[in-house]
């Protein structure tokens, strides 16, 4: 049997398809100011902590990384919200580089206090 939406029910999947993509767009601009707000506490720790090798280059190696995502995310903004392959493998990808950025940080900031051994 074929399928059949009212035009009712394709405007109801369509505003609910909407409302998850703006969330999308809302925890990933909330996630960039707080990759910048992380950022800039590494830096404020590392001046008050004795210098360790290499932060500096991870620091910025993130910034790079964060300044990708923000591209990524501006990408997405122009992609058709249609669950479209590509799209879903471009959210899926910016989700994952999200966690890896945040990861990061983590490594940086346990590097900076002295508490990480696997730098």
């Amino acid at each position: 049997g074929s399928t059949y939406l009212s035009g009712k029910a394709v405007q109801t999947n369509r505003a609910i398809t909407d409302t998850l993509v703006n969330q999308h767009f809302l925890e990933w601009e909330s996630r960039l100011k707080h990759i910048d707000e992380d950022i800039a506490k590494a830096h404020a720790a590392q001046a008050q902590a004795p210098q360790k090798p290499g932060i500096q280059a991870r620091l910025s190696d993130i910034r790079k990384s964060r300044d990708e995502l923000a591209l990524g995310v501006a990408t997405a903004r122009g992609l058709p919200a249609n669950g479209h392959p590509d799209v879903v493998k471009h959210v899926d990808g910016l989700t994952a580089s999200f966690a890896a950025v945040g990861l990061e940080l983590e490594r940086v900031f346990a590097s900076i206090v002295g508490s990480d051994t696997h730098v």
